[in-house]
C-alpha cells in the first residue's frame, strides 16, 4: 500500500514523469486481502480490517480514487470489547487511550484489578512531572506509572494486539510518544485527558472500512495509475548509474531518475547493500508471523450483545490473541445472514506460550479455533466455513531505539538525491500510516530531483 500511495502521489506531483511500480508478488495490496462474501453476508478481511479515521491520509486517498460511497463506519450499537482473563470474559472499561484509563473511577467495581492493582493505578494521579529523553520500553514505562497489574492484565492485551508484539520490548517513543509528552505534566491520566479535552476527537466513527472490502483500495489505486503495475517483478538490487539508479532483479534492468523503496525492512537492507551500506540497520527490525482465521457460523451462536470482539493478554490460558465479531463491529447496510468472526493467532511475545503459527497445518488451525471458541465463548456449533490466512513476517516490531535506528538510515538515504524509503517498518504500522509515509517519500523524491527556485 505504501508503494501504491507513493506512485499515486508521484503522478500528481510530476504528471509528465513515467512512474512504474514493481511488485514482487502476483497481486497488489500486500497484507490487505479481502474474501468474497457469500450471498447475504458481509466481506471479511484476511488481513487488516479498518482505517483509523483521525489519521486523514487513508480516507483522503479513498475519496481521491472514487470509493467514498463505499465507506462504512463502526456500528452505532457497538459498546466496546471484552477481555478474556482468569477464564472469564470481562468488560473493557471505556475511555482507555494509548493504554491509559482516562476514567479510572470506573474501575472501582471492576474485577479487572485487585485492590492493590487499583491503588497502583490511582497513584499516577499524584505523579510528579517526568522528562523522558531516552527511549524506554513501552511496557516498563506504563508499569512504572500505572502498575504491573494494569499492564499485564489490560494494557498488554490492547497494545500488543496493535503491534502483535511484547510491549515490554516495544519502544515508547516509536509507538506512543504522546505518553512521553503527557509525563512532562505529571499524571499520565490527567495529561492525556487534558490533551483530549483540548483536541477533541473529530465527529463520526473512530474506525471506517470499505463495504466491498479493503482490498478494493489498493486495486483501485493501481487501476488509476497511468502505467500498469508490474507484478511478479522483484527488485533485488539498486545501484548507482551516474546520477541515476539501476534496478536489477526479476525484471529487465531499468535505469531511473528516482526510486521509492516501499519494501519490508530486511528486503530494503539487501536492495541497498551496495548503494547505502548504512541501510543494513534495517535488517535489525524483527517481524512477527501472524495468522487470521475467518469463520462463518449459522445464526444461533450467542454473540455478546454490542461487543466488537475479545482480546486476550499474553498471559491468558488460550492460544488466540483476539476475536472480532464482524457483524457487530461495522454498520453495514444490512445484517449478515450468518455470524462472521475473525480469530487471530501469533504474537512476537517470546514467552513460554509463543508459537510459530506458520508451522500449523490446516487441520491444526481448525481444531485450535474450535477449542478456543468453545473455551472463550462456549460455542460448540460446527462452522459453515473456515478459511486460514497465514501472514509470514507480517508485523514489524518497533523495539527500543527504533526511531534512532530509522533516522540514521534515512539520513544516509537522503544523501542520495531521488532515493527514499517508505513502509510499515519505519514510522507506523497502520494503513493510514503507510499511505502517509508513501506520499511523503514521493514528495522527497520529487523535491530532491527538482528543488525549484531558490
Amino acid at each position: 500500500m505504501a508503494g501504491l500511495a507513493a506512485a499515486h502521489r508521484l503522478e500528481q506531483l510530476a504528471p509528465d514523469a513515467r512512474v512504474t511500480v514493481y511488485e514482487a508478488t502476483n497481486r497488489v495490496g500486500g497484507a490487505i486481502r479481502s474474501e468474497t462474501a457469500p450471498p447475504g453476508s458481509v466481506v471479511m478481511e484476511a488481513g487488516p480490517d479498518s482505517l483509523l479515521a483521525r489519521k486523514p491520509a487513508a480516507v483522503a486517498l479513498v475519496e481521491a480514487v472514487g470509493l467514498a460511497d463505499d465507506l462504512v463506519g463502526s456500528h452505532p450499537a457497538a459498546r466496546g470489547a471484552l477481555l478474556y482473563l482468569d477464564g472469564q470474559l470481562m468488560a473493557l472499561p471505556p475511555g482507555v487511550v494509548a493504554g491509559v484509563p482516562l476514567q479510572p473511577e470506573r474501575l472501582e467495581a471492576s474485577p479487572l484489578l485487585t485492590a492493590a492493582g487499583r491503588a497502583a493505578l490511582m497513584a499516577d494521579l499524584g505523579a510528579p512531572p517526568e522528562a523522558v529523553s531516552d527511549d524506554v520500553s513501552l511496557g516498563a514505562f506504563l508499569a512504572r506509572r500505572l502498575g504491573e497489574e494494569w499492564v499485564d492484565r489490560v494494557a498488554s492485551a490492547l497494545l500488543s494486539g496493535i503491534y502483535a508484539g511484547n510491549i515490554r520490548e516495544l519502544s515508547l517513543l516509536a509507538t506512543y510518544p504522546e505518553l512521553a509528552a503527557a509525563a512532562r505534566h505529571g499524571s499520565l491520566i490527567r495529561g492525556l485527558a487534558a490533551d483530549r479535552a483540548a483536541h477533541p476527537p473529530r465527529p463520526g466513527p473512530v474506525f471506517v472500512t470499505l463495504a466491498g472490502g479493503l482490498e478494493s483500495l489498493p486495486r483501485r489505486v493501481a487501476e488509476r495509475l497511468k502505467t500498469p503495475v508490474r507484478t511478479g517483478a522483484a527488485v533485488k538490487t539498486v545501484t548507482a548509474e551516474g546520477a541515476r539508479y539501476r534496478l536489477s532483479g526479476e525484471l529487465e534492468e531499468h535505469v531511473v531518475d528516482g526510486v521509492v523503496l516501499a519494501t519490508p525492512a530486511p528486503v530494503a537492507a539487501r536492495q541497498l547493500a551496495r548503494l547505502v551500506p548504512a541501510a543494513s540497520g534495517l535488517a535489525q527490525v524483527p517481524y512477527a508471523n501472524l495468522a487470521v482465521v475467518t469463520v462463518r457460523f449459522a445464526p444461533g451462536v450467542v454473540v455478546p450483545p454490542g461487543m466488537t470482539g475479545v482480546l486476550a493478554p499474553p498471559g491468558a490460558a488460550v492460544a488466540l490473541t483476539a476475536i472480532t465479531f464482524v457483524g457487530q463491529k461495522w454498520a453495514h447496510r444490512a445484517d449478515p445472514v450468518d455470524v462472521p468472526v475473525r480469530v487471530f493467532y501469533g504474537r512476537a511475545d517470546g514467552g513460554p506460550r509463543a508459537v510459530d503459527v506458520l508451522a500449523w497445518s490446516e487441520a491444526h488451525f481448525r481444531q485450535q479455533v474450535a477449542a478456543d471458541l468453545r473455551q472463550v465463548l462456549g460455542w460448540t456449533a460446527d462452522p459453515l466455513a473456515v478459511r486460514v490466512h497465514r501472514h509470514p513476517a507480517a508485523m514489524p516490531q518497533y523495539l527500543v531505539g527504533h526511531r534512532q535506528r530509522v533516522a540514521e538510515v534515512e539520513r544516509e538515504v537522503a544523501r542520495r538525491p531521488g532515493l527514499a524509503l517508505a513502509g510499515a517498518a519505519l514510522h507506523g504500522v497502520g494503513i493510514p500510516d503507510v499511505i502517509r509515509d508513501g506520499q511523503a517519500a514521493a514528495e522527497r523524491v520529487v523535491r530532491s530531483l527538482d528543488p525549484g527556485p531558490g
